[in-house]
């Protein structure tokens, strides 16, 4: 049995949990395998060393498709677990009605071992196309590296910010059980907060160890109100307004398409800013006495933008 199939029996059949399991998507590795395949035969044949276009064209049209399902399907389902874990009494109700965790702290921890395991299993997929890509192109075609071609590294769900969000969740309910009685549905994923280091360790498994800074970029401290922009980086709401020239207030709708990440210089990411809810209520709980103080902080900077908005207003009635 190859590869593909031995995973994808694994996330299907092997945990047990198959009507959940399947509304989940996997990247399809056999398909990927097909086009690299397809041009491994193209440059064995070949008595030159120009590169095979229609592989790297239809390649990473396929492979953005895919990460794109992936990161989409792992977007909602994070949110989805996040919102009933912060949701009130009426939503939690709904959300048993609908049957998603049966308004349960257990099921919520499953859930968050579920996906856990999912972005284990697409990052092992991914690692596989990449050395996949590697193999085939260092034939006669010409050396080349799939993550210098395509950017690939950026592709990995494990560079997802909700991936941070699921690290939080997952320390945020081993606090609120008094001694961590969920550790046990986790394993073998483990996840911890270094605040000497700032930085969020999250074990996948034994060779898997990864580490996310919970600093925002911009103002260089622990991030306060933290919102992911569409790109994928994660900034303070305050700082991101900041660079998007809109007020706090306004909040990111306000912010023109021409308005750009200050990471990565992305274009149009503002429009799908969305507030990572269980990192924030991590840092809260963590440094109480700084998560007070950028509040103040940030209700007189609101302050201060509403005076310069109604001085601005009263200058245009003036003239």
């Amino acid at each position: 049995m190859g590869f593909g199939e031995t995973i994808k029996r694994y996330l299907h059949n092997v945990r047990g949990d198959n009507d959940e399991g399947k509304t989940l998507y996997l990247m399809d590795y056999k398909r990927l395998k097909g086009i690299l395949m397809n041009c491994w035969a193209n440059n064995v044949a070949k008595t030159t060393n120009e590169p095979c276009h229609f592989c790297d064209e239809r390649l990473m049209v396929e492979l953005r498709r895919e990460s794109w399902e992936v990161e989409r399907c792992f977007r909602y389902r994070v949110k989805e677990v996040v919102r009933v874990h912060a949701a009130g009494g009426v939503e939690r109700c709904i959300a048993s009605m609908r049957r998603y965790f049966f308004n349960d702290r257990r099921e919520i921890a499953k859930e968050c071992r579920r996906l856990m395991q999912y972005a284990a299993d697409n990052a092992a997929l991914m690692h596989k196309i990449i050395h996949k890509y590697n193999q085939v192109h260092n034939c006669k075609g010409g050396s080349r590296n799939c993550e210098s071609t395509f950017g690939a590294k950026s592709l990995n769900i494990l560079q997802s910010p909700w991936l941070k969000e699921l690290g939080a969740l997952y320390i945020n309910l081993n606090e609120d059980s008094n001694g961590g009685k969920f550790k046990d549905l986790f394993t073998p994923f483990s996840c911890d907060l270094n605040p000497a280091d700032l930085l969020i360790t999250l074990n996948l498994s034994k060779s898997l160890k990864l580490e996310y800074s919970i600093t925002c970029p911009i103002c260089l401290d622990i991030v306060f109100h933290p919102h992911a922009l569409g790109c994928g980086h994660f900034f303070c709401k305050e700082c991101a307004c900041a660079a998007a020239s809109v007020t706090i207030a306004q909040g990111f709708k306000a912010a023109t398409q021409y308005s750009k990440c200050p990471t990565c210089r992305q274009e149009g990411v503002y429009a799908d800013a969305e507030p990572m809810r269980e990192l924030g209520l991590l840092v809260k709980k963590r440094n109480k006495k700084y998560w007070r103080e950028r509040r103040a902080a940030e209700y007189e900077a609101r302050l201060k933008q509403s005076a310069e908005a109604n001085t601005d207003a009263l200058f245009v009635l003036a003239l």
